[in-house]
Parts: C-alpha cells; structure tokens; sequence
C-alpha cells in the first residue's frame, strides 16, 4: 500500500480537559500490550530513547518487548506512547526516510487512492464481541464518510492475514486498546482492542477503533508532547544534545496550533466521547489523503424486476458511491430501459418485457477520474402483483 506524513503528529490538535470528566474518568488508549504473548521486557537504553526521538515520539514509559510469533520466530518492538506497536527492524529505515524530507516520511504514509481491507476477527479466541463489531461498522463509516482518497472494505469471519488490518480482541482488563504503525507502504496490520472496553457505551467503542485504525494509517497521539487529555502526565522532558529539533512538529495548514478538545486521536479517552471526528481531525486526513477518483459500489443482492409490472414495489437504489460527483448507468441491451443519469437513493426505473438476465454498467465519475461496477438485472414474469425484488 502506501506511506505516510511522518509529521502526522504533527496535527498539532492538541487537548484542554475532557469536561465533566476527573482525573480518574480519564482512559488512556495505550492500556493494554499485554496482549503479546509470551513476551519478556528488555532493558531500553540511551541509543533506543534517541532513535525514538528521531523519529518524534515521546518517549515517556518507552518499552521494548522480545515476543515469539505463531510462527515461532522472535521478534522485537517497541511499545511506544503505550499503544503504538513498532517493529525494532522498522526503526532505522524509518529515521533514514524522515531524513529524506523535513514534511513527508514515505515509509510511513498509505499510498493515496488506495483500498484498506480490514477483517473485523469473529472467530477464534480473539473474536469480538457483537458490541465491539457494529461499533466498528460505524466507526469504518465514519472513515468512509470522509472526503478523503482512501477507500476501507470491512469484513468479518477468522483471521485473514491477506488483508490489510485484522481487528482483534484481546483478553486484558484494561480499559484500553493498541495498534501496529505503518511501515514499507503498508497499515500497521492488527488492532487490539482490550476485553475490558466492554464496560463502554457503543460511542465509545466506535471512539476507541477509530483511534486505533488512524494509529495503523500513521496518525500520531494530537498531545503526543504532553499528554493533556490524560491531565498532563508523561510531558516529554528537554531534547538531549545532538537533537536539538527532535521534537519539532510540522503544522498542517487549517489546523490549530493549540489544544484541541475535539480530535480522535487524544492519548486518553473518557465516557462521553461521541464517536465522531473532530473538526479539525477532517482538514488533518483531507489534507494528508487528498481526494482522488470515486469508487463504483452497488447494492447486494442485484435487483430481480418484473416483466409484467411497470410500477415495483422496492424499487432498485443506488448507494453512495464514495467520492462520487456523477452517476451514469447503461444497459447491455436494448431489452431493457433504464435511466441513464442517477443519484444515490433516487429510484431507477428499469423497464423490460422480455425475461432473462442482463447487465448494468454504473460508472462513477469526479474530477479526478472514474471507476465502473456491474449490477446484475434479473427479469422475471410475475404472479400476482408482482413484487419487484
């Protein structure tokens, strides 16, 4: 897949106070790692601290974990700002390309105009729960809602390594969850979400994934620097010599420069979140994912008509097709009428005498470019009213 701005820290949406919440209603998002699995800590030292600072992250209550994979080869991370996850074989590659660019870091960054396929895991001892699952069908709308160019595919079922993001649970108490960062092109590849988050409204679960998912495309802690949202605590002391601009961030024009109560992507969390991007959270990933050529999407199951009724009575409609400015529909035969220019949820008329089965081109255009998806037609001789489909 793709890279990323390695100064998406930079959103510079920082935190005031969540009101109406105490210090101890504060949550961070980084309790948990605890789910890897027979892992053992390791002792971080100077050399460790300094390239974690190249690369701009606080490094307050850094870690570093020696953990055996599934396959049983051992590796090591970074536990870094307590639920980002990077490996420690990523880190010099990182530092080199950050020094590629003072703004861009391209070995961080999801390629623009990209799919993001995330399996939601239902089986096995990490499954989700069915709270956990519709919270992140929301929050995987709420990313496709954005006028961004990257487009996200949400499934469920058993693990699949073949996708982009396996969303997993993880028994941990902790009120929390944790995320792999990108790296090489590609979204950090697992979620964690913690068994002790079920204690939280569906607001906040959809808060929760949408934290982590942005964690995966790079996004960066808004108070990364000093931790407001979680009262203050872990503020990054004073640059050591030799990196005097360690902790420097690149602003994102549109963005503020001070505290941001509103951003997603806060350290900490309390139980009125409302499960939406910020204001500002949009003009960060607008600009970071500018917007590119629409993607073609149609309704599931294809539409069955009848040939005997010219009124249907669940007519065939369109879904949003994201970034789309224009809908032109054509048919495969002069059997059947169809309307040429559409909107989503505007109903097609779609008219034949004769049954059988035909074809639908939809295409979907912008000025970025356009892309085409076939809907499948069904005509059939009704009894009765006839029903459409």
């Amino acid at each position: 897949m793709k890279n990323l701005l390695k100064n998406l820290f930079l959103l510079t949406l920082l935190f005031s106070i969540l009101i109406g919440c105490s210090k101890e209603e504060l949550i961070s998002e980084e309790e948990s790692i605890s789910e890897l699995s027979n892992f053992k800590e390791l002792e971080i030292t100077q050399e460790d601290i300094l390239k974690i600072k190249q690369l701009e992250f606080n490094t307050t209550g850094l870690r570093l974990v020696e953990t055996t994979t599934s396959k049983g080869i051992s590796e090591k991370y970074y536990i870094v700002e307590g639920d980002i996850r990077i490996a420690v074989h990523q880190v010099d590659k990182m530092i080199q390309a950050t020094s590629i660019s003072k703004q861009y870091n391209s070995n961080n960054i999801v390629a623009n105009g990209s799919d993001v396929t995330i399996r939601g895991v239902t089986q096995g001892a990490n499954a989700i729960t069915t709270a956990q699952r519709n919270a992140l069908i929301d929050a995987i709308e709420n990313y496709n809602n954005l006028e961004i160019g990257l487009n996200f595919i949400l499934s469920f079922g058993a693990r699949d390594n073949s996708r982009d993001i396996n969303a997993i649970q993880i028994s941990n108490p902790s009120n929390g969850a944790s995320a792999d960062f990108p790296f090489g092109g590609n979204p950090g590849a697992e979620v964690r979400i913690n068994s002790g988050t079920n204690v939280n409204s569906s607001l906040v679960l959809r808060h929760i994934w949408m934290h982590e998912i942005g964690h995966t495309l790079g996004l960066r802690h808004t108070d990364w620097n000093g931790r407001q949202s979680c009262g203050g605590f872990d503020v990054e002391p004073g640059n050591p010599p030799g990196i005097p601009n360690a902790n420097g961030l690149n602003h994102i024009p549109g963005t503020p420069t001070g505290f941001d109560a509103t951003s997603v992507m806060l350290a900490c969390f309390g139980p009125f979140e409302n499960g939406q991007f910020g204001p500002f959270d949009i003009v960060a990933l607008e600009y970071l994912y500018p917007n590119s050529a629409p993607r073609a999407f149609t309704r599931d199951p294809d539409p069955i008509i009848c040939t005997n009724v010219f009124v249907q009575d669940d007519p065939y409609k369109l879904p949003v097709s994201p970034r789309a400015d224009t809908y032109e529909l054509t048919s495969n035969s002069p059997d059947l009428i169809v309307d040429q220019f559409v909107r989503p949820n505007q109903e097609i008329t779609m008219i034949t005498n004769k049954p059988g089965n035909y074809v639908i081109t939809l295409k979907v255009s912008n000025p970025f470019g356009s892309s085409s998806a076939r809907i499948y037609v069904t005509a059939n001789q009704c009894g009765g009213g006839g029903i459409g489909f």
